[in-house]
């Protein structure tokens, strides 16, 4: 692996367990090859821990298009779920709500006639090729969220500092 790609990779693995990774662009661009990429990285590096602790577990990926796959198995933290080229509009909000959602102690969906289970920690992405360029913001409206963001991260570092203080 290129080193710049490990550099991302590091920082981004403590991360995935707690924030879920959503790809959204155009086919061809590499968003399975990168999902499958960190999916390996947290399955590798939750298996390690699984290892010092004297468990013998395999890493593992589980990719899908479909969420029906996903059920039957429980979700393992070395084994992270990637909903791929699935269609994200067409899902329930509370199915996504439930994949996509890391931090749940544990996260159920009814899919078909047996839920799907995924447990705290356990790494999920999602990657989807519908994506408008013609609905995407100029670099104006960029710009201004941006300022926007940092503005309201300015005044709410300082708001917890002055809460401190009193």
């Amino acid at each position: 692996m290129r080193p710049e790609y490990l550099d991302i990779v590091k920082r981004m693995v403590p991360l995935l367990t707690t924030t879920t990774a959503l790809f959204i662009g155009e086919a061809g661009f590499g968003k399975t090859p990168l999902m499958t990429i960190l999916g390996f990285a947290m399955a590798r590096w939750h298996a390690d821990i699984q290892s010092r602790q004297g468990r013998d577990v395999q890493p593992a990926v589980r990719l899908s298009a479909e969420m029906d796959f996903f059920r039957g198995e429980a979700g393992e933290k070395w084994a992270p779920c990637i909903f791929d080229d699935g269609d994200l509009c067409d899902q329930r909000p509370r199915v996504l709500k439930a994949f996509f959602d890391p931090t749940q102690a544990e996260a159920m969906t009814y899919v078909r006639w047996v839920a799907a289970k995924f447990v705290r920690g356990q790494a999920r992405f999602g990657g989807d090729n519908e994506w408008d360029p013609a609905a995407e913001p100029t670099n104006d409206e960029w710009r201004n969220s941006l300022e926007c963001l940092s503005d309201a991260a300015r005044r709410t570092k300082a708001t917890q500092f002055l809460e401190e203080k009193v």
